[in-house]
């Protein structure tokens, strides 16, 4: 709470402010004014809880200051000072509602108790005023919520007259539009206390741009979405709503992800909810759209568009894809997405189930190529997890662009290999640490004959088969053998080896030097 001392005698306010422990009184502010202008002044800047005052000063008294005062703020609590038994005071004093009457020279223990008094007052109003207001609000959402459905006259003329109890004259045969915000989700999970404080702000940020041209009704539905009703008397332009949200939305933007979708204009309250039902619309067509925006509801005039997407087009994905076609790839990307932005035919659930189909189709391509891309798959982050939850077309379809673009950057990788080469590889890399692998378990894996895939392997590696085993082993054991936990015994057991000795053996061979050696010089 905030306290002003205004008092002429500068001793006076420097002795109540330093003789009394403001804070364990619930005071964290404190303001002193050497007069009542003066006072005036802090009373408008600073909004004081309580107004500490004498009553004789020069320029303007304790009584036309309390008086001004009030005007401004009418919940602020009064306490005069005087050193004068003026019954005209006391009268002027008891018609303001003071707390009380300290007469002078200040007793600081009366003081306290009569600031303790107020601030306990004030305290209790605060909390009457939230309860009042909480009641208000829920049976206003009441009211915004049954204004979402088809009513009858008598249920009509019912909810005008509960709205007019709580402030709102609304005529009948108005003009209505409603618009719907959904808040999502950012960098902390939003709770409904988050959801109150932003109605809040909507709330006081509509009464401020529209003034008394345009009144609204807001309320809060399941928890997630924010639903306004506006209404006019005058044919306010649909273009000066579109702008007061527009500029709402970038205002928005600090707070958190959202859409706001707004309905069509109607006429007469009967017909609000066919404006909600069209907010509805849009906002289950926001994933076509990018986040934070502004969607208003369009007649769907596309009406030779495709609804279906044919598998057809998940074919030529796959045959781009096989054929590492990057280009054939990415302009079918492109014309998907062109024609998905475009299309109001589309809801978001066929949307993201095509291209849920898309990413099976590249995890197969990826298994085919012996290659894991790191953008969707795993274990954290299924793909049918990752692909429903997913809010924008234009997110899902990155994502999209991401997994694919690494499958071909890794594919390149491997471009010199046949496939059958790709398998031998991926199964050594699989296998290396096991005793028993051999041209023989490779040859049944990738079922065919030992001497072809002898032959293939060196034909497209100039190494053997188990040169290249004997490689992959020594270059594991090099990566173990940096760490100076593992022993040498150990690591020649993990890459393959049951005779340590033997290890050592063709490691030197190998290497030029002994497993100790090479620690020895790779830990210096």
């Amino acid at each position: 709470m905030k306290l002003l001392i205004v008092d002429d005698e500068k001793l006076t306010r420097e002795g109540l402010s330093g003789s009394i422990n403001w804070k364990s009184l619930g005071i964290d502010h404190v303001y002193e004014a050497d007069d009542g202008i003066n006072g005036l002044n802090l009373v408008k800047k600073y909004k004081p809880d309580i107004i500490l005052t004498d009553i004789r000063m020069p320029r303007m008294n304790g009584i036309e200051l309390a008086q001004k005062a009030h005007e401004i703020l009418p919940n602020s609590s009064l306490i005069f000072m005087s050193g004068y038994s003026d019954k005209e005071y006391l009268k002027a004093a008891i018609k303001l509602n003071a707390i009380n009457y300290i007469e002078k020279p200040i007793n600081p223990s009366e003081v306290r108790d009569t600031i303790k008094r107020a601030a306990n007052t004030i305290s209790q109003r605060q909390l009457l005023r939230q309860s009042e207001d909480l009641r208000r609000k829920e049976a206003l959402t009441k009211i915004v919520l049954e204004l979402n459905y088809l009513n009858t006259e008598s249920r009509i003329q019912k909810l005008l007259d509960d709205l007019k109890e709580l402030g709102y004259s609304i005529n009948p045969s108005s003009f209505f539009n409603t618009f719907i915000i959904r808040m999502i989700e950012a960098d902390e999970l939003l709770n409904s206390l988050n959801l109150i404080s932003i109605e809040t702000y909507i709330d006081a940020y509509l009464k401020n741009r529209f003034a008394n041209n345009i009144r609204h009704i807001i309320g809060i539905k399941q928890g997630e979405f924010i639903i306004v009703h506006l209404f006019y008397d005058l044919r306010t332009s649909s273009s000066f709503i579109t702008k007061v949200l527009e500029d709402l939305s970038r205002d928005l933007t600090s707070i958190g992800n959202f859409f706001i979708c707004l309905g069509k204009r109607v006429t007469g309250i009967s017909n609000l909810y066919k404006s909600y039902n069209t907010a509805v619309i849009t906002l289950q067509n926001a994933f076509f759209h990018d986040i934070n925006s502004l969607i208003v509801y369009k007649e769907n005039d596309n009406k030779n568009n495709i609804s279906v997407l044919p598998d057809a087009l998940i074919e030529q994905f796959e045959f781009h894809l096989k054929n590492k076609d990057e280009n054939g790839t990415f302009a079918l990307l492109d014309e998907l997405y062109y024609n998905l932005r475009g299309n109001l035919n589309f809801i978001s659930y066929t949307a993201k189930d095509f291209y849920y189909r898309m990413f099976l189709k590249l995890e197969e391509i990826e298994k085919l190529f012996h290659i894991r891309t790191s953008q969707v798959v795993g274990d954290k982050h299924p793909v049918l997890d990752t692909v429903m939850t997913c809010q924008t077309l234009t997110k899902l379809h990155s994502l999209l662009e991401d997994s694919v673009r690494d499958l071909i950057n890794k594919s390149k990788e491997v471009a010199q290999d046949s496939i059958q080469v790709t398998y031998i590889k991926e199964y050594i890399n699989q296998n290396y640490m096991n005793n028993n692998l051999s041209i023989k378990s490779i040859s049944d894996f990738i079922k065919l004959s030992p001497s072809y895939i002898c032959t293939i392997f060196k034909n497209e590696t100039n190494q053997t088969l188990n040169q290249y085993i004997t490689m992959f082993r020594i270059d594991k054991a090099k990566q173990l053998l940096v760490d100076p936990r593992n022993k040498i015994s150990d690591i020649s057991e993990q890459v393959g080896y049951t005779d340590s000795n033997y290890f050592s053996k063709s490691f030197k061979k190998i290497v030029g030097l002994s497993p100790t050696e090479f620690r020895e010089q790779n830990m210096t």
